[in-house]
């Protein structure tokens, strides 16, 4: 074979190539237009069905659709459940419970196709069908990462507290979901958490020690800084330790005191030193400001800083410590002006605004 019928034979494999590409392209478009046009048509068959069904019940009926209106109007309502409110939310739940609907997802939560599971359990979620609750559950370990952080958000939407320790588990292997989501999932429960959030600050994982410690302070519970006070002191993870001294910041209590000045003045951790600091203000104590003003001068530039914040907030004795120490050139001096200056703007806000406030009440 001679030089050009080689070239010969590459060009045309070459082109025969472009060729065959342009055309699978081509089919890709006309097919995706093709599904796109099918979504539509059987999306416009399934809303006024399900319209119906909430405002005219016994009118129409869910049964006799195909399979495909069936999953088309499983997904519409998914997302017409996230908007709706108060009865007409009811009624929609009602309507799907009474033909099914939400059964048929319970068994889709098993189905052999991942995207039928997240559906599934989207619908599920967006219901709040507490019968589905360790369906979910089991979703939450499923081998597809995406079904379940569907599931995980899902499992939350329920706001039973039992869900509590599932979506703590899933920090930890098989799931490995992330932090963010879980917290963020954990958070919808409000109503009877705290007993089994109490119950994760033992917890082996570090990371659901942690999220549990910000969850109480989130909560506002009071009945848990005993414990928060024993797992700052003793905890060998920093993260744990800060999340402990953000918790009895948020909650307040003058029992929280004691356990923060310890943290804001021995522990070895800058970053849990520095959350001490900074939960002393929002605590209010002013018990606060000598350990405040050591930190002030003594602590790294973060320590240092929140104590300025901090104290910036604990009345006029702590202001003048402030003040004496403004006065002092250095970097201590520079924090305490700064967090005087922002406190003062803050105050010269709430005083303009006071007179409008009186007048709309």
């Amino acid at each position: 074979m001679t030089l050009h019928q080689a070239f010969t034979i590459a060009l045309i494999a070459v082109s025969a190539s472009l060729v065959l590409l342009v055309l699978v392209t081509a089919a890709r478009r006309v097919a995706n237009g093709r599904s796109a046009e099918r979504r539509a048509r059987l999306e416009a068959e399934a809303r006024p069905v399900l319209l119906a069904a909430i405002h005219e019940p016994g009118e129409r009926s869910l049964e006799g659709l195909s399979r495909a209106q069936r999953h088309t109007l499983e997904r519409l309502a998914a997302g017409l459940l996230g908007k709706l409110r108060g009865e007409d939310r009811a009624a929609l739940v009602e309507v799907l419970e009474a033909h099914g609907v939400l059964a048929e997802a319970v068994r889709h939560t098993r189905s052999r196709w991942a995207l039928r599971r997240a559906r599934a359990a989207e619908l599920l979620g967006a219901a709040g069908w507490s019968p589905a609750l360790w369906d979910l559950a089991r979703l939450c370990t499923d081998r597809r990462a995406e079904v379940r952080l569907v599931a995980a958000r899902a499992l939350a939407k329920l706001g039973d507290p039992v869900a509590v320790p599932v979506l703590l588990a899933t920090l930890e292997p098989p799931a490995r979901l992330p932090v963010g989501t879980v917290a963020m999932a954990l958070a919808r429960i409000t109503e009877g958490a705290a007993p089994r959030l109490r119950v994760a600050l033992a917890s082996s994982a570090p990371q659901a020690r942690a999220i549990a410690a910000d969850l109480l302070g989130l909560h506002g519970a009071v009945v848990a800084v005993d414990e928060l006070g024993v797992v700052l002191r003793d905890d060998p993870e920093a993260p744990v330790r800060a999340a402990c001294a953000r918790a009895l910041g948020r909650i307040g209590s003058p029992r929280c005191v004691a356990p923060l000045l310890d943290a804001a003045g021995a522990d070895p951790a800058d970053a849990v030193r520095a959350e001490a600091v900074g939960a002393l203000g929002l605590a209010g104590s002013p018990r606060a400001v000598p350990v405040l003003a050591r930190a002030l001068e003594e602590g790294t530039a973060e320590v240092s800083e929140r104590a300025a914040a901090a104290l910036a907030v604990l009345g006029p004795k702590a202001r003048s410590v402030l003040r004496l120490r403004r006065a002092v050139p250095g970097p201590a001096g520079e924090r305490a002006g700064a967090a005087l200056a922002r406190a003062e703007l803050a105050d010269d806000g709430r005083r303009r605004r006071a007179p409008a406030a009186r007048r709309a009440a």
